[in-house]
C-alpha cells in the first residue's frame, strides 16, 4: 500500500512539474488576465523576447528594407504574404525605414489574423511557437 502512495505522489509531484513548465510565455504578458494581449501587454513582450533586436541585423536604430525582408523570411515564413504585407505598408511614415515603433504597430497587425485588435493565445501560440528568435 505504502508503494501505491508513493508511486501516485510521485506521479502526482511530476504532473504539476510539467504542467507549471508548460506555461506558456502568453500567461506572462497577459497582466490583466482576459485571455487576450493588448498591444501594450504585446510590446512588452516583444521587448522581454528580443524580438525587434532579432531583425535589426545591422544594429542601427531602424531596420532597413533588406533587414525586413530577411526578418520576414525567418521569422514570418508560415504567415501568407497577403497578411504580412509589404515593407512599404509597414513604413507608416513612408521614410525608407522601420522605427522600432512602426515594427510592433505592423507585426501586432499581421498576429492579429481576426483583426479583433487583440492577441489570443492561439494567435500568439501560431506566431511564437514557430517564430520567435532563440
Amino acid at each position: 500500500m505504502k508503494f501505491i502512495k508513493r508511486n501516485t505522489a510521485l506521479i502526482i509531484l511530476i504532473s504539476v512539474a510539467f504542467i507549471s513548465c508548460a506555461v506558456e510565455p502568453f500567461d506572462d504578458y497577459d497582466y490583466d488576465d482576459d485571455l487576450l494581449l493588448d498591444e501594450e501587454e504585446f510590446d512588452s513582450a516583444l521587448g522581454d523576447i528580443g524580438y525587434y533586436d532579432a531583425w535589426n541585423f545591422n544594429g542601427e536604430d531602424y531596420l532597413d528594407e533588406e533587414e525586413w525582408d530577411e526578418g520576414v523570411d525567418i521569422y514570418l515564413v508560415d504567415y501568407e504574404a497577403d497578411d504580412v504585407g509589404d515593407f512599404s505598408e509597414w513604413d507608416e511614415n513612408g521614410n525608407g525605414m522601420l522605427s522600432e515603433e512602426e515594427f510592433k504597430n505592423s507585426l501586432f497587425d499581421t498576429i492579429d489574423m481576426d483583426d479583433d485588435e487583440q492577441i489570443s493565445d492561439e494567435e500568439f501560440d501560431n506566431w511564437y511557437q514557430d517564430e520567435a528568435p532563440e
